[in-house]
C-alpha cells in the first residue's frame, strides 16, 4: 500500500494506472494515481524503468 505524501495514511485507494508506451525501448514509465481517504488529498506515484543491454562478446561477423 502507498502512504499518502501529505498525512502519512496507508488509507489509499488506486484510481488509475497508465503505462507510458512513448518512451524508448529501454525504458518505460508507470503512473498510479491515488486518492487518500483520510485527508481527502489525489496524489501520483511515478515508476521509471531501465533496461541497458551491452555486447560482451562479438559474434564472428564483427569487423573492427
Amino acid at each position: 500500500m502507498t502512504s499518502c505524501p501529505e498525512c502519512s495514511s496507508a488509507n489509499s485507494e488506486s484510481l488509475l494506472t497508465m503505462n507510458d508506451d512513448r518512451q524508448d525501448d529501454e525504458h518505460t514509465v508507470t503512473i498510479t494515481k491515488y486518492r487518500c481517504h483520510s485527508c481527502g488529498c489525489e496524489f501520483q506515484q511515478i515508476e521509471r524503468w531501465g533496461v541497458e543491454t551491452e555486447v560482451t562478446a562479438h559474434g564472428r561477423e564483427f569487423e573492427p
